[in-house]
């Protein structure tokens, strides 16, 4: 390639790059770690679909145009057990976006979060939360944390959870 070429190819990268929109969420919470993404309950009973990494830059702003703007998120585990040593599929978390009137929305793009102690409750490792699950590794509590992540979305909800001796 030429150096012109180069400079063509750099100028139209740069100039795509400044056209994708900024993506405004819930505002990020110091001691929260993210351990997946992926996408609320399609309903009262069925668990999130999330894993470390679903989304790509390519396709999100379309996966959001297609996205509800909840007024809420809400859930039926005000708390949920885990077992230390045994792994946690984050898919048994139940999380639904709903509007003003308390409709279920379809699916909508969210970060999954968990609250960070002192003394590591989880393995946070990337190669222990990749499969859409977690390790608890010693007894305590914690708190999860799912908020929206699309542009004109604000709403996010914590899950009590306490993990105990096998």
């Amino acid at each position: 390639m030429t150096k012109r070429t180069m400079k063509v190819l750099l100028t139209a990268v740069l100039f795509c790059a400044s056209r994708v929109p900024a993506f405004a969420q819930a505002d990020l919470l110091p001691g929260f770690v993210t351990v997946a993404e992926g996408f609320t309950s399609p309903s009262r009973s069925s668990g999130i679909d999330v894993a470390y990494r679903q989304f790509s830059l390519p396709t999100f702003a379309k996966t959001c145009k297609e996205s509800g703007r909840p007024f809420t998120l809400t859930t039926p585990n005000s708390a949920v057990t885990l077992r230390a040593g045994e792994w946690f599929p984050l898919c048994r978390l139940i999380i639904v976006g709903a509007d003003r009137t308390g409709h279920v929305l379809r699916p909508l793009p969210i970060y999954l979060e968990v609250e960070a102690t002192n003394s590591p409750l989880l393995n946070l490792q990337s190669d222990m939360i990749s499969d859409g699950r977690l390790l608890p590794i010693r007894t305590g509590k914690f708190r999860f944390r799912a908020r929206t992540i699309c542009e004109g979305t604000s709403a996010d909800i914590f899950i009590q959870a306490v993990v105990r001796s096998q």
